[in-house]
């Protein structure tokens, strides 16, 4: 894949990266531009939940209390990742927002429908920074599917790696668009 049409898609960490803010992790790419990247961490969560963090950012009711998710080394505001247009900052993939302003994470704080993942910090790159990485050998691509947001899966770095493996493969050999698993043939 071309690294310059990374923004929507999965970033895997290869077993041999052994930085231990990215060891094992899955980053959704949200942006990626001549400014450079942004994205969350998928994978890594932190021990308290949205409730207990809300208290401290707004005066208005949670009526969710869901864990929160880690999202990277850098600090930075909460932010969700979720299936609301209406109070969408972008469209990260299809049906998927992403928003970080306070008013609209109030607006969807406080509806219990729907399904969100929310976020503290993020995952960071200047222009060029992760294209050198990738080219070293540190991370693999994937395509991003709504499910690698919104269902907590506990094997979601190995089931990445797989997929982005079975991509690269069958990008070697020219096929694009076949079904990962030859079953569903």
């Amino acid at each position: 894949m071309n690294s310059d049409h990374l923004a929507s898609h999965l970033i895997v960490a290869k077993e041999s990266l052994d930085d231990r803010n990215f060891s094992r992790t899955v980053v959704l790419l949200i942006q990626h531009d001549d400014d450079g990247t942004f994205g969350v961490v998928l994978n890594r969560m932190l021990p308290v939940g949205l409730e207990t963090i809300w208290e401290q950012l707004s005066e208005t009711t949670s009526v969710i209390d869901r864990p929160v998710h880690a999202g990277g080394p850098v600090e930075g505001p909460l932010m969700c990742l979720h299936e609301s247009p209406e109070v969408a900052d972008r469209e990260v993939l299809g049906g998927v927002y992403f928003t970080s302003e306070k008013d609209r994470l109030e607006m969807l704080a406080s509806q219990s429908n729907g399904r969100a993942q929310f976020f503290v910090g993020f995952a960071g790159w200047g222009p060029g920074q992760l294209e050198s990485e990738i080219k070293s050998g540190s991370w693999m691509i994937a395509k991003a599917e709504p499910s690698d947001i919104f269902e907590r899966d506990p094997m979601l770095w190995a089931l990445a790696i797989r997929r982005a493996r079975g991509e690269w493969f069958l990008g070697m050999l020219g096929i694009e668009g076949s079904p990962f698993g030859p079953t569903v043939n």
